[in-house]
């Protein structure tokens, strides 16, 4: 039997930011989120977040959140010096970010933007002209020197407005010349893939409790199906791949793009230490079931998650 010819969409390495210098980092005011939820103040309208009386720097929307978030902060509270400062500069920098979406978890970012932006229905070709929309990452730093489990999601990653970004936004028009003057290094030395690339998508990375935000652009596939209806299985089915990379983000799990042309799952490994340096190493025998059953479904009430007819629908609709 012939072998069936691969539809699957190819993520040139770095297309997040090809042919782009060091990303911008900048200080998030404490004041735009909850220390404990961390939503931000356009999603907790017409609560108002309200400041620490011990430390004046981190804010809550409740007295429900301030308390379950005691035991962290505690230590913080009144010795906000305490923090490891050399950890805190390499934050600041943008540095580890920067490799966290770029190096290691390159793939899982690009599926979750690619599936987020097919799912929602403000989002067309045309927005990508002057873009309108962001995508949203909530970090938080972790206590780990594995780069692949550096940070993790502490909400799912979503799209979000330009008119909700609120303070966030104020950049908004040199983000839109970078993600233009990107598309255009993209589509000149990515060229298998500029029938399927729409553009680039700015992004905005908070890592929480630490009063830091990184402004990133991420590049979205997807382009000749962005106009057709999507249906509803082809729906649950990206959803499904949607959920799998944040559960592989929070997990540090690491997904590469397969080296089997055929094959639409993407290969799964992790990082491992090498002498001084981490390197990307496959997993032995990894079952794709056992996986999908620990991962948080946006839909519980969903149909059973398959990962390969998930994976396969999801690469024709980027492609």
């Amino acid at each position: 039997m012939p072998t069936k010819p691969s539809k699957r969409v190819y993520f040139p390495p770095g297309s997040q930011t090809f042919g782009r210098s060091e990303p911008p980092t900048a200080v998030l005011p404490p004041s735009l989120y909850c220390g404990h939820c961390y939503k931000l103040q356009w999603e907790l309208r017409p609560l108002k977040l309200r400041r620490c009386t011990g430390c004046g720097l981190v804010t809550y929307c409740s007295k429900e959140c301030q308390k379950a978030a005691w035991n962290r902060h505690r230590a913080s509270c009144r010795g906000q010096k305490t923090l490891d400062s050399a950890a805190l500069a390499q934050i600041s920098e943008g540095s580890a970010v920067k490799q966290w979406v770029e190096k290691i978890h390159h793939y899982a970012v690009i599926s979750l933007a690619g599936g987020l932006v097919r799912m929602h229905p403000g989002i067309t070709p045309d927005s990508f002209t002057s873009p309108n929309h962001a995508l949203l990452f909530r970090l938080e730093a972790c206590a780990d020197n594995n780069p692949a489990k550096r940070f993790r999601p502490v909400t799912a990653p979503c799209i979000v407005e330009r008119a909700h970004l609120g303070e966030l936004a104020k950049e908004w028009a040199k983000w839109d010349a970078e993600c233009r003057d990107t598309a255009v290094f993209v589509r000149r030395f990515a060229p298998d893939s500029v029938d399927c690339f729409a553009g680039m998508l700015p992004a905005i990375f908070i890592v929480v409790n630490t009063g830091l935000v990184m402004f990133h652009h991420v590049a979205v596939y997807g382009l000749p199906h962005m106009r057709d209806p999507l249906e509803p299985s082809s729906r649950v089915m990206i959803q499904d791949v949607v959920d799998m990379c944040v559960e592989s983000l929070q997990c540090g799990l690491v997904f590469h793009c397969s080296e089997d042309q055929t094959q639409d799952l993407p290969d799964v490994g992790t990082y491992v230490r090498k002498g001084r340096e981490w390197e990307w190493e496959p997993l032995a025998n990894w079952n794709w079931d056992e996986f999908v059953a620990t991962v948080t479904r946006t839909d519980p009430q969903a149909p059973r998650m398959r990962p390969r007819p998930s994976w396969c629908r999801f690469h024709d609709e980027l492609s």
